[in-house]
C-alpha cells in the first residue's frame, strides 16, 4: 500500500499517521457509524464507507501477515478467505448488525427494517464491540478431545444356588456291616417347570453298604432333590445309624458279648461261640470255666484254617478282621 493511499485512509477516518492504536480504533468506529449507508445518505458518503472497509480489510490482512510467521501453514486458508467478497459481505453483517449495503439494494424491499434501524436501534446494538477482538492465540494447543470410554463389559449374573441337601438316617444291623449288602432305596421328588406345571416322579436309588463302614459314613447322591426355576437341585444324602445288636457290641473293628452258658458247659469246658461273619466258633477249653472269665478269640489262635477272626473287618483291609471278646456266665 503506497503512501497516498495510506494517507486517505487516515484522512478518512479523520486522524494523524502518527496516531496511536487505541486512537485509531476510536476514530475508526466513529467515521463507520457516522458514513454507513443506512445513516448517511450523501453520495461522498458511500465512496468513504467502502474505502473504510477496505482499509479495515487491508489492516486485518497486516495482522495475519505477521501470524504467517508462526503458523504459515495456516496463512493460505485466511488469504483465500479475505479476498473472498462473500466475507467481505459478511463482515459488514456481523459488524452492523443488519443487511449489507449491496443486499438492501438488490432487495429494496427491506427498507423498513433500514428506517427501524435510524430510529436509535443502531446506536444501541453497539456493532462495533466485536470489531477490534484480538486474534486467537494459535500458540496455544486446543485442549484435547477426551477419547470415549469404552464400554464396561458387564458381570455375568451370578451362578445358581444349590439348594441344602437332605439328610436321611439309614439304619443298618451289625450283619450289614460285617458282610456287607446292598439296599434299594426308593425316593419321590417334585419337578416344578418353568411353565408353571408340576410333575411328579419316582426312582429307586442302589445303596451298597461295604463291610467294616463305621457308624456317620454318608452316602451322596447329587442333584436328586426336587426341582425349581432357577436353582440347583438339592443333594441326597444317607448316613449309616448302627442298630443296637441283642448280642454282640461294637468297639472299633472289635466286638464284645456277654455270653451266658449252661452249668455243664462250664464244668466240661467245651462252649459254642456265635459268629457274625461265618459259622460259629466250637470251643474246648480243656477245664471248667469260671464265671466272669475273659477269653480273647483270634484267628491266630483258634480255627485259623476257617475262621479269620472273630471281629469286623478292617475297612482299609477286608482281608483282616478285629477281635472278638467274650465274658462267660452262667
Amino acid at each position: 500500500m503506497t503512501k497516498s493511499v495510506l494517507k486517505d485512509y487516515y484522512e478518512i477516518i479523520n486522524v494523524s499517521v502518527t496516531a496511536c492504536n487505541e486512537d485509531i480504533k476510536k476514530a475508526y468506529r466513529r467515521q463507520a457509524l457516522k458514513l454507513h449507508p443506512d445513516k448517511n445518505k450523501a453520495d461522498c458518503a458511500e465512496d468513504k464507507f467502502k474505502k473504510l472497509m477496505k482499509f479495515y480489510l487491508t489492516q486485518q490482512k497486516e495482522r495475519l501477515t505477521m501470524l504467517n510467521d508462526v503458523i504459515p501453514q495456516i496463512w493460505p486458508i485466511f488469504s483465500v478467505l479475505l479476498h473472498s467478497i462473500a466475507i467481505q459481505e459478511h463482515l459488514l453483517e456481523m459488524f452492523f448488525n443488519c443487511h449489507t449495503y449491496a443486499n438492501r439494494c438488490a432487495h429494496p424491499s427491506n427498507n423498513k427494517d433500514v428506517k427501524g434501524r435510524r430510529n436509535g436501534n443502531f446506536r444501541q446494538s453497539q456493532p462495533f464491540t466485536k470489531f477490534y477482538t484480538p486474534p486467537p492465540n494459535f500458540s496455544t494447543p486446543p485442549p484435547p478431545v477426551p477419547r470415549p470410554t469404552p464400554p464396561q463389559p458387564s458381570s455375568p449374573p451370578p451362578p445358581p444356588k444349590q439348594d441344602e441337601a437332605i439328610l436321611y438316617d439309614l439304619k443298618v444291623n451289625l450283619e450289614e456291616i460285617c458282610n456287607g449288602t446292598t439296599r434299594k432305596i426308593r425316593i419321590g421328588r417334585e419337578l416344578h417347570g418353568v411353565d408353571g406345571i408340576l410333575r411328579k416322579e419316582e426312582e429307586v436309588l442302589p445303596i451298597e453298604i461295604k463291610p467294616g463302614w463305621k457308624e456317620g459314613t454318608k452316602i451322596t447322591y447329587p442333584k436328586k432333590g426336587d426341582v425349581y426355576p432357577g436353582r440347583i437341585p438339592a443333594d441326597i444324602v444317607f448316613m449309616i445309624k448302627e442298630e443296637k445288636h441283642s448280642l454282640f457290641e461294637r468297639d472299633g473293628s472289635t466286638l464284645r458279648c456277654n455270653m451266658e452258658i449252661h452249668l455243664s458247659d462250664a464244668l466240661i469246658g467245651r462252649v459254642t461261640v456265635p459268629n457274625l461273619g461265618g459259622p460259629d466258633f466250637e470251643i474246648n477249653f480243656g477245664k471248667p470255666i469260671q464265671p466272669g472269665t475273659v477269653h480273647w478269640f483270634h484267628s491266630n489262635t483258634y480255627y485259623p484254617y476257617s475262621i479269620l477272626g472273630g471281629g469286623l473287618p478292617d475297612r482299609k483291609d477286608e482281608c483282616r478282621r478285629g477281635q472278638l471278646v467274650v465274658t462267660f456266665f452262667y
